[in-house]
This record gives C-alpha cells, structure tokens and sequence, in this order.
C-alpha cells in the first residue's frame, strides 16, 4: 500500500518524514490507525513548494523533476493500492479518475482507474488537510464532506487490514 499527498509542510521538513504535522496527526488517527506498518507514505514531489512563506501547490516542472523519484518507489515498493490524498496526486496519478467525489458508497462499489500497467488499483480520498480546515473530527456532524471523507478513511482502513 502506498500513500501519497502533495509534498511536505513545514513541519515535514523539520522532521524530515512525510505527514507528522497536524494532517499527518489525523491520517494517522484515522485511516492508518491499527495497520501503520503495512503502508508507506510519500509525496509527489520532494520538496516543499512555497509562495512566500505558504505552501502552495507543485508545478508541472517541480513534479517533473520528482516524476523518477516517485516511478522508482513505485517499482521497489510494487503497492496493490496506491491512494493519492488530494487534488494534486490525484491530477498527476489518475487522470480519468472522478477526483475528490469519495464516499463509503463509492468505495464499497469501487470505479477505480488501474495505475499504468502497474497492478495495482489508484483510489482518490480526500487529504487529511481538507478535514483539518473545514474542523477536524468534530465537524463531521455539521459537515457531510467531512463525514463522507472520514466515513472513506475508515472502510479504506478496514480493506488495509484485510490485505496480507
């Protein structure tokens, strides 16, 4: 299983690890609790893209440049799931896919795009970070996206744990 988010934050590049700041706090209490050790996490692109001091989305030339980088841990790893978190990874990585229109519905009923003669399935999911903004948690009584989007994490984490 492999996850893959935008790039790094600024907590990120502290750590130097992909998502330990607040979004990675909330992947993990959500999606990956219980089955941490059977998925590995990456960015599309290495590096934090910044405008100013604020993060702001990679360009086609900086995930370019990252593209080998990220092809090579896609043959290492050889994943039977790749789950891109967010509209960038999901732009890049599945093109055809109906991005960001996750819910538990959907992934009972999976119309996943295969990944380029890979063997594995791509499956777009919302990025933790989305949650994050929109209250965390505690919003998914108030919010349906965010309840869609954390009902998503936990049937995906349930599919983690049934993998051998």
């Amino acid at each position: 299983m492999l996850i893959i988010g935008e790039g790094p934050g600024a907590t990120e590049v502290v750590m130097g690890r992909p998502f330990v700041g607040v979004a990675g706090q909330l992947l993990r209490r959500t999606l990956l609790l219980g089955v941490e050790h059977k998925v590995f996490i990456s960015n599309l692109v290495a590096c934090r893209p910044l405008q100013g001091s604020t993060n702001r989305p990679p360009t086609d030339h900086e995930v370019a440049v990252c593209h080998p980088r990220l092809k090579a841990l896609i043959a290492i790893l050889r994943p039977q799931m790749i789950i891109a978190l967010g509209r960038c990874p999901q732009t890049y990585l599945m093109p055809q896919a109906v991005r960001n229109e996750v819910s538990a519905q959907s992934l009972l009923e999976p119309d996943i795009a295969p990944l380029a003669s890979k063997g594995c399935v791509s499956l777009p999911l919302y990025h933790p970070s989305f949650i994050c903004r929109r209250g965390g948690e505690a919003a998914r009584i108030q919010d349906p996206l965010v309840d869609n989007a954390l009902i998503a994490y936990e049937v995906v984490r349930q599919v983690i744990a049934a993998m051998e």
